[in-house]
């Protein structure tokens, strides 16, 4: 299966629904809801939320990203246990995988979590 490839982009308009774009003037997907003004600003969230979605899967692996979407919670979970058994066990690892397990994947899972602020 094939997808739009390049980063998906969201395009706002008062008076359209909110649009997935891949550049300008080629439209990938449409968000639409009720109309009314919380309508469209969920249905922008939504595009928002589509968009940054697709774009890690990309980032992680460009050729299949919906296996990426498809195990993201085995790597969480993975992630969640390596964390807990790193700081339970007194193995004779390098200081470096440990300062790594410790710091990036407490960050990364803090981060998926919505509990660090999120870079722009």
């Amino acid at each position: 299966m094939k997808y739009t490839e390049g980063k998906w982009q969201v395009y706002e308009s008062p008076f359209a629904p909110a649009i997935i774009i891949d550049r300008p003037r080629r439209l990938i997907a449409t968000c639409h809801l009720e109309l009314g003004s919380e309508g469209m600003s969920e249905a922008t969230a939504n595009a928002h939320l589509t968009a940054s979605a697709v774009n890690g899967c990309i980032s992680v692996n460009t050729d299949n990203p919906q296996a990426v979407g498809e195990a993201i919670k085995e790597m969480y979970e993975a992630l969640q246990d390596i964390v807990k058994e790193a700081s339970r066990t007194h193995l004779p690892i390098g200081a470096d995988l440990a300062d790594s397990i410790n710091v990036f994947g407490k960050q990364a899972l803090a981060k998926a979590e919505g509990k660090e602020e999120q870079k722009q």
